[in-house]
């Protein structure tokens, strides 16, 4: 499963979204993607003029976040992240996305449930929200990942913000989760500027630089090397997950080596 599953189909979410960007006055400054699940974003002056523009507001913030943590879900948070990234097209200037997976999360969920899992993730998200700026977006990308959209973003802003939510993953206490539990977790980051690429040539760097860190051991950040070409992930294979990384060739010898 690649996202926790919703009430609302990915292409329904997805409609919401353009609807929301296009017509709605609120999406002109960005506000933070959760409110530390605190409830439905505040309403308009138009919208608490009238009982139906509430509603319809509210219902349209829900359709965008994840029912369990409050944050953004896939779809929604790839759309809102497109809208940016051909924003940063236009008038240029990088951006940065970045996977938090939680290292070892999902053995623990198998054992325990998938409320281990919410519980984390949103005691997790409610803290990283909380360090970002108010144009950045947060989702729930997968069961035991979050995403992290930066624009306007450096390399080094963007390893500095990867390696404090490491950080807060090791130092996270949450009430509910299993007494003396410890978290790490693996971080892949990608800066890139748009120069008519799409956007999901940036996913598919961050998540290469994801796996770098979990081939590391887990509880680091890796950074992906947009410098080279980008090549397209190979698929994996049940023999490649089995045999591990592939060996690095030997280094030729130069004339006049032992």
């Amino acid at each position: 499963m690649l996202w926790p599953a919703t009430p609302w189909p990915a292409a329904l979410a997805t409609a919401a979204v353009a609807a929301l960007v296009a017509g709605a006055a609120a999406w002109s400054r960005p506000r933070s993607p959760i409110a530390s699940a605190a409830g439905p974003r505040p309403a308009t002056a138009a919208a608490a003029a009238s009982p139906h523009g509430l509603q319809a507001q509210l219902v349209g913030d829900a359709v965008l976040r994840d029912a369990e943590t409050g944050m953004f879900h896939r779809p929604a948070f790839l759309a809102l992240a497109e809208r940016d990234w051909l924003r940063a097209g236009r008038y240029g200037g990088a951006v940065a996305l970045m996977v938090v997976e939680v290292d070892r999360l999902r053995p623990m969920t198998d054992q325990m449930g998938p409320r281990v899992a919410d519980a984390l993730l949103a005691g997790l998200g409610r803290q990283v929200m909380a360090s970002l700026r108010a144009a950045d977006l947060l989702a729930r990308y997968d069961d035991a990942q979050l995403a992290v959209f930066l624009p306007q973003a450096d390399a080094t802003g963007a390893l500095d913000v990867a390696d404090r939510i490491r950080d807060m993953v090791e130092h996270l206490h949450l009430p509910g989760l299993p007494d003396g539990a410890r978290f790490t977790a693996s971080v892949g980051v990608a800066v890139l500027r748009p120069l008519h690429q799409p956007l999901h040539v940036l996913v598919e760097l961050a998540q290469q630089a994801l796996q770098s860190s979990r081939e590391a051991g887990g509880n680091c950040v890796r950074a992906a090397n947009t410098d080279a070409p980008w090549q397209p992930a190979p698929p994996s294979t049940g023999s490649d997950d089995a045999s591990g990384p592939p060996e690095r060739p030997e280094k030729p010898r130069r004339s006049g080596d032992a």
